[in-house]
């Protein structure tokens, strides 16, 4: 008798590990899609339900790997997933995370760029102005930090 974890994704992760997955590994779509025991979709309902719990089991399998084995799972950008080896994580996770945090400042900046001030009152436009300036500033900071952490982690 098959003992099997819920939910599906528990027992993805521990059928994956018993299988090998280690450092290096490479993971189908289709792999993740099975050990989660989805079924695919017929219909175009079907297909955003399908994807909604496809993308939910992905995020628990990358967090269960990460937290519980120290596997950071990440795209291929090819529909497949890889394990970064550890040499590799912190190199990985600094650029991926300065990436992302460089893009937010740059939605945030074009948001206040963009602002209507002719339709502010003095006060308004003052403190707007402020957080301006104060952007502009976090933004070069992260630039420049963004740059020093790169070079504390590449080889």
């Amino acid at each position: 008798m098959e003992i099997k974890l819920f939910p599906a994704w528990k027992n993805a992760v521990a059928v994956m590990l018993s299988n090998g997955l280690t450092y290096g590994s490479n993971i189908q779509k289709e792999q993740i899609v099975n050990l989660c025991e989805l079924e695919p979709p017929n219909t175009i309902e079907e297909k955003t339900a399908f994807d909604l719990k496809l993308m939910n089991c992905i995020v628990n399998i990358k967090d269960q790997l990460l937290t519980n084995h120290q596997m950071l799972m990440v795209s291929n950008h090819d529909g497949s997933y890889r394990i970064i080896p550890p040499h590799e994580q912190t190199g990985y996770a600094v650029s991926a995370g300065t990436k992302a945090v460089a893009r937010e400042l740059q939605r945030m900046a074009v948001s206040v760029q963009h602002t209507n001030t002719a339709l502010l009152d003095p006060d308004q436009r003052k403190r707007h102005a402020d957080a301006h300036a104060k952007i502009s500033m976090l933004a070069g900071m992260a630039q420049d930090n963004h740059k020093e952490l790169i070079g504390m982690v590449s080889p």
